[in-house]
């Protein structure tokens, strides 16, 4: 609150001080926010919850899972290597930033990610049942709450050729189109699927890049090792103890 009640101070002053119109694709995300509230007419309370479900639910996951990403080069260094070679393809031994036509390029980087996600993401989510949902031998009534279980769907042998392994390949085309649709649920999917899920995998390829074109990155901790606990995604317990070796 202190922040929003700072932002409005600003922004009155501004109005105050000229009489043009403010760019709006000049708008910080809070501005944005702020007029998105006032046409709603949300409590200031509503503004600030619904501020923190979007900087935690796109900062605390994206970190989490590059965190994870991190590691699990680390653990598989023959595949950190070919994400590193791929990237010099794109780049070579310049130092030009990360362009947004660069990204479809990144076609093993993009597998990587979506392993790491098929891992970590949140274990299982909770959706109400608003009308009755006919299943082959059962109804589920109206009013019922669903509960999913990411984990064992995102592990389930009948879909993933190595469903407890590191495996990028799941994601090779041919394999995707093996899958039926909804196998990987990792930004959920449908009216309530995250709207921060292509801002997330551009954030996560950038600072996969930016790393890897500087460093190589080691453990001395093996798979076999590693024990997951769960705060919003699934995190690894013990910590990740990783070095980072200039190239």
């Amino acid at each position: 609150m202190d922040v929003i009640n700072e932002r409005r101070e600003i922004l009155n002053e501004i109005a105050s001080s000229t009489s043009e119109d403010v760019n709006p694709n000049s708008k910080t995300f809070l501005d944005q926010m702020m007029d998105y509230a006032e046409a709603r007419n949300f409590t200031d309370r509503e503004l600030s919850m619904s501020i923190s479900d979007v900087l935690i639910a796109g900062s605390d996951t994206t970190a989490g899972a590059i965190s994870y990403m991190i590691m699990m080069l680390a653990m598989h260094e023959d595949i950190q290597e070919k994400v590193y070679g791929e990237i010099q393809d794109i780049f070579g031994d310049s130092k030009r930033p990360v362009e947004l036509q660069d990204m479809n390029r990144m076609q093993l980087l993009e597998r990587v990610i979506k392993e790491v996600l098929r891992h970590c993401c949140p274990p299982h989510i909770a959706r109400r049942v608003d009308n009755n949902i006919k299943l082959e031998n059962t109804t589920i009534p109206a009013g019922s709450t669903l509960y999913i279980m990411l984990y064992k769907l995102h592990r389930d042998p009948q879909y993933w050729s190595h469903p407890d392994s590191f495996y990028p390949d799941h994601f090779l085309p041919e394999n995707i189109e093996r899958r039926p649709k909804y196998t990987f649920l990792p930004f959920v999917s449908g009216l309530r699927a995250c709207p921060g899920q292509k801002f997330s995998l551009m954030m996560m390829k950038i600072m996969m890049v930016t790393i890897l074109r500087k460093y190589r990155i080691t453990t001395n901790v093996q798979p076999s090792e590693v024990d997951l606990s769960l705060v919003f995604m699934l995190e690894i317990s013990n910590g990740y103890n990783v070095q980072l070796t200039l190239r």
